[in-house]
C-alpha cells in the first residue's frame, strides 16, 4: 500500500506578506544609510572650522609673523600673515584649509594690532 506524502506550501497570501516585510527593512535601511551619508559633509565643515580657529589662536599667541603650512590631520592650512603698511600697527592674518586634492576647505581672517 502506498502512502500519499503531502507537502504544506505557503499561500499566495504569505509570500506577499513576506515580500512586503522585506522590502520595508530595506527602504527603511537605505533611508538610514542616506541620513549618515548627508550628515558627513557637516561633520567635516566642523573640523575644517575648529582646525582653522586652533591654527589662528595658536598663531596669536605665538604672535608669528611668518607665513607657513600646518598639518592637523588631513587638513593641509596656509598661513599669511600681512603688515598692514611699515607704520601701521595691524597685521592681518590669512588662514586657507586645502584637503588632500588642494581643493579649498575653508578661510578665515582676522585683523590684529601688533603690541
Amino acid at each position: 500500500m502506498k502512502q500519499k506524502l503531502l507537502l504544506s506550501g505557503s499561500s499566495i497570501l504569505e509570500v506577499v506578506i513576506a515580500l512586503v516585510l522585506i522590502s520595508i527593512v530595506i527602504s527603511i535601511s537605505l533611508g538610514i544609510v542616506s541620513s549618515i551619508g548627508r550628515t558627513t559633509p557637516s561633520f567635516k565643515n566642523l573640523q575644517v572650522q575648529s582646525a582653522l580657529q586652533s591654527v589662528l589662536l595658536k598663531t596669536e599667541m605665538e604672535k608669528g609673523l611668518d607665513s607657513s603650512a600646518v598639518m592637523i590631520s588631513h587638513i593641509r592650512i596656509e598661513r599669511n600673515i600681512l603688515n598692514q603698511g611699515e607704520e601701521s600697527a595691524l597685521r592681518e592674518i590669512k588662514l586657507i584649509a586645502y584637503d588632500e586634492n588642494h581643493i579649498e576647505l575653508g578661510h578665515l581672517e582676522k585683523l590684529l594690532g601688533n603690541e
